[in-house]
């Protein structure tokens, strides 16, 4: 069953060099359930888990970033239950300043994003994988079918598609509005050089026009390249489509390989599926008969 999930920003403040979110999210399960598996969908996104009770974590960031997921944060997770089977998951963001960014709440909706990843991820990972061959469940974190042996394919949730959708386009919009601003002050001092100016203020003039102009073009780029290559991609891919996580194939064998005869059909049919391809073998090992010992073949005339 798929859970639809609605992150919902409840509190934030803005300081000199940081910033906090709070948000909000309801998801089915226990807390002493969801704990563990937040914790595992928070290493998978980037965080290092400090603590599980309280679940606490911490992620690195870049310097100079104008996405809000590059940022240095702490993340600390509070758990409420409001049902038996319900839990609202509160994701307390703690955010400092990047060296070209400035945390505002256009970036709000990016976390709120993030939350809803985290969770999908979390709730991915308590349902038993289906085999595609044959339709059987498996156990969580299983890369093989029990009942067919056949290669499990993990399908990264879409949320994690529209995260990267998200932040990389508003750090193209920040990258747009910086290069535009730096233009526009590049015509506001070409604009003030048609008057008289003194000779030394003229210099400044210059070179301040110059100088907002290199700041412009570059960020100016960069955010139209950003845009394309989003845009790009969303046409290559017909959409937001889940991804299939990186694993390990092998090249499925021929059907010749595998010679089926009158005799093993009426043996298959007759038989009761087993629970899983160990439980199999182990029965056809139980009713082979027993190798004669080596004492016996010596006495054998």
């Amino acid at each position: 069953m798929n859970v639809r999930l609605q992150a919902e920003v409840i509190s934030h403040r803005f300081g000199l060099d940081s910033a906090e979110c709070d948000v909000k999210l309801v998801l089915p399960g226990t807390v002493e359930r969801l704990r563990p598996q937040l914790a595992l969908a928070l290493e998978k996104v980037g965080y290092h888990v400090v603590s599980e009770d309280p679940l606490q974590a911490r992620r690195g960031g870049a310097n100079f970033s104008l996405n809000v997921l590059k940022y240095p944060s702490s993340l600390h997770l509070g758990f409420k239950p409001v049902g038996e089977q319900a839990t609202q998951v509160t994701f307390s963001y703690s955010l400092k300043h990047s060296g070209l960014g400035w945390i505002t709440k256009g970036d709000l909706p990016v976390l709120a994003q993030e939350a809803e990843a985290i969770a999908a991820i979390a709730l991915q990972g308590a349902r038993a994988p289906l085999c595609a061959r044959c339709g059987g469940e498996n156990p969580a974190g299983s890369r093989f079918c029990r009942r067919c042996g056949a290669l499990l394919a993990v399908l990264e949730p879409a949320e994690l598609d529209v995260l990267d959708l998200v932040a990389r386009n508003r750090a193209a919009y920040l990258a747009l509005l910086m290069g535009i601003t730096g233009l526009a002050l590049m015509t506001v001092c070409l604009a003030v050089l048609l008057a008289d100016l003194p000779a030394k203020l003229e210099r400044f003039v210059i070179f301040l026009g110059l100088l907002a102009g290199a700041f412009g073009w570059g960020p100016l780029l960069w955010g139209m390249y950003g845009l394309r290559q989003g845009v790009s991609r969303r046409r290559t891919k017909g959409g937001l489509q889940p991804r299939v996580s990186e694993e390990p194939s092998t090249p499925p064998l021929p059907s010749s390989a595998f010679p089926v005869t009158e005799r093993t059909t009426q043996i298959l049919e007759g038989a009761a599926p087993p629970i899983s391809v160990t439980e199999g073998t182990t029965q056809l090992l139980d009713e082979a008969p027993p190798p004669p010992s080596r004492v016996q073949e010596r006495e054998m005339p």
